[in-house]
């Protein structure tokens, strides 16, 4: 993993060194290992590398003819694509990628299997390519002045630089309070925008042009029976495990009590591959108070825990028991100021906090963790996507919005919110924001798939992982958002995904193949997150989110009114409000994060 900053000038006024070293200065914690700086007249490139394999020509920025690349990342099939196309020079992804670039061009991107965010430079063309991975793993930023684009891994250091406006986008900042999360290709700046995943822009003395490199299609043409697209399964996530095993850094699994980290054990332990395990939580257990939808649609108790569930995992694979890490409930309130300021680009995220944890104390043994991630969005592990939530309905992505959503447009306006009327015109734009990226229809259980990849997994999940991962720094990889994992999860139909309202289905059989027993693999579902749900009885912790939702920040005016909101949240009436602990943080995180840019 690495950060990168780039500065491009049509103008081909000369780019200094240190107008790229005041930008990646605030990134500098992405790559401690290495910091390099390229220049050619109007282009100027630096990265700050954090260094995992020992490759000769490694470093970058990496130059191969008229072509130079500087990139944060993984390309887990640059052998594969080396031996393919004849490139007997190179070493590793980073000599690659000019070298591809240079005899492929663009038509390089959809061959990757990999976690990415690139920029590329074709001197003859005096063109600059940027581009991100399709599954939105790696976050990439970019300004287009006119004269000049700046581009950065993350938001914060585009801020550093004095011609880029600090506008806010109301627009955006609507469907944050609405989701909990900024919809690419917009951030919480008017002129600042992000990369969407598996999407490039192009940019020319002339013109800029934006394309789509990969798009999912959901075709649910999957023929074979459950015990099939299981052994299918196990054999792609065991080839999608390989390919992201590290050569030569220290590398462990982030293990819940999960189903999805499970089968990654077994499929670890079926190739007599044996990993440290990692697993973090909270002491105590308490009531739920309607922190979800009902009292049946996930646990009615709050779980501070899985370490006994992830314990059982190990013992039923013969490994040892994973590292507890347990987390202090005192700094979920002490040390959510520094979360808030590491996501560079405000969530809401109830996991945050665990992950900090998680990171925190597996970064001292380990550089590279194996991760979960994107399993429920590929293969309907939510309990909102259970398809009978849905045949009743009216309408998929109203009934979607209702399931998923912190603050309705009814619950804005009622804490005094200008952004109501925006928030409510997510109803109508949701649909054309999921078809233009997927091939799926608006009635079904794919769209609910789609919508989930699309956003909150980019969005909110993955950006959460990169920005406190790397403050570590410590890489997440993973084998559930390998590219013919993808694919095969968009072909299975509903039936091969859900079971009598449990999804995750093929998953849960494949890990029944390779030995793990049902109380293991039909576990319920508990989602990694932070007890605040039974916190935010405890005096002290009410104080301090009290006191931070009734002062919010004025920037660029303030979104909510905070007697209103106060009201709501800590009123008589607000153990009855629908996810409150859901609502507290995300106002929190907002008003955490806005008010470092009005200090």
């Amino acid at each position: 993993m690495c950060g990168i900053v780039g500065l491009y000038r049509r103008d081909e006024k000369p780019v200094a060194d240190e107008d790229l070293r005041r930008l990646g200065a605030v990134i500098a914690h992405r790559g401690p290992d290495d910091e390099r700086v390229w220049t050619n007249g109007g282009i100027g490139l630096l990265t700050h590398r954090f260094s995992l394999e020992d490759i000769p020509g490694g470093n970058q920025p990496a130059t191969y003819e008229h072509i130079t690349v500087a990139w944060n990342g993984e390309i887990f099939n640059w052998r594969e694509l080396a031996e393919r196309f004849d490139l007997s020079d190179v070493t590793g992804d980073t000599t690659l990628l000019p070298r591809l670039f240079a005899k492929l061009g663009d038509e390089a991107l959809p061959l990757f299997n990999g976690q990415f965010a690139i920029a590329v430079w074709n001197q003859q063309e005096r063109r600059l390519l940027l581009a991100r991975d399709p599954a939105g793993i790696l976050p990439l930023h970019f300004v287009d002045l006119g004269h000049e684009v700046v581009f950065a891994s993350e938001l914060r250091a585009l801020l550093e630089w004095p011609a880029i406006e600090k506008e806010a986008d109301w627009e955006a900042m609507a469907h944050y309070f609405r989701m909990g999360f900024f919809a690419a290709p917009f951030t919480p700046f008017a002129k600042i925008r992000q990369l969407r995943p598996g999407c490039a822009v192009v940019f020319e003395p002339e013109r800029s042009m934006h394309h789509r490199f990969y798009r999912p299609v959901y075709t649910q043409d999957y023929a074979g029976s459950p015990d099939q697209a299981a052994m299918d399964l196990i054999d792609l996530m065991m080839d999608a495990t390989r390919r992201r095993l590290s050569e030569s850094s220290p590398q462990g699994l982030f293990l819940s009590g999960g189903v999805d980290s499970a089968l990654m054990a077994a499929v670890l332990q079926r190739a007599n591959i044996s990993l440290p395990s990692f697993t973090v939580g909270f002491f105590g257990q308490g009531d739920l108070k309607q922190y979800h939808f009902t009292e049946s649609f996930e646990r009615p108790r709050e779980v501070f825990n899985e370490f006994a569930e992830a314990d059982a995992t190990c013992f039923n694979l013969g490994w040892p028991s994973p590292q507890h890490i347990v987390a202090d409930d005192e700094s979920l309130t002490q040390k959510l100021s520094d979360i808030a300021r590491w996501l560079d680009t405000p969530c809401m995220s109830i996991s945050a906090p665990p992950l900090f944890f998680l990171t925190g104390e597996a970064a001292k043994s380990i550089r590279v963790a194996h991760s979960g991630g994107g399993a429920d969005e590929l293969f309907a592990g939510y309990a909102h996507v259970d398809p009978s939530h849905y045949r009743d309905c009216t309408s998929v992505v109203g009934r979607y919005l209702e399931l998923t959503q912190i603050f309705s447009p009814k619950a804005l306006a009622a804490i005094g919110s200008p952004l109501a009327g925006s928030a409510a015109a997510i109803s109508e734009l949701l649909p054309q924001q999921v078809t233009d990226s997927a091939d799926v229809e608006t009635e079904t259980l794919s769209f609910v798939l789609a919508a989930e990849r699309i956003g909150p997994l980019p969005q909110n999940i993955l950006q959460k992982n990169d920005r406190i991962g790397m403050r570590m720094p410590l890489e997440m990889r993973y084998p559930y958002l390998d590219h013919q994992v993808v694919d095969f999860a968009q072909r299975l139909p509903e039936s091969l995904l859900v079971d009598k309202g449990e999804g995750k289905l093929v998953i849960k059989t494949a890990a029944e193949l390779l030995g793990l027993p049902p109380e293991v693999t039909r576990r319920k579902k508990v989602r990694l997150q932070a007890p605040y749900a039974t916190y935010l009885d405890e005096p002290r912790v009410e104080r301090f989110f009290k006191s931070i939702i009734a002062a919010p920040p004025a920037f660029p005016e303030r979104p909510y009114d905070p007697q209103k909101a106060v009201e709501m949240l800590f009123g008589v009436n607000a153990k009855r409000v629908w996810r409150r602990p859901a609502k507290v943080l995300l106002l929190a995180t907002w008003n955490l994060w806005a008010s470092r840019l009005v200090d």
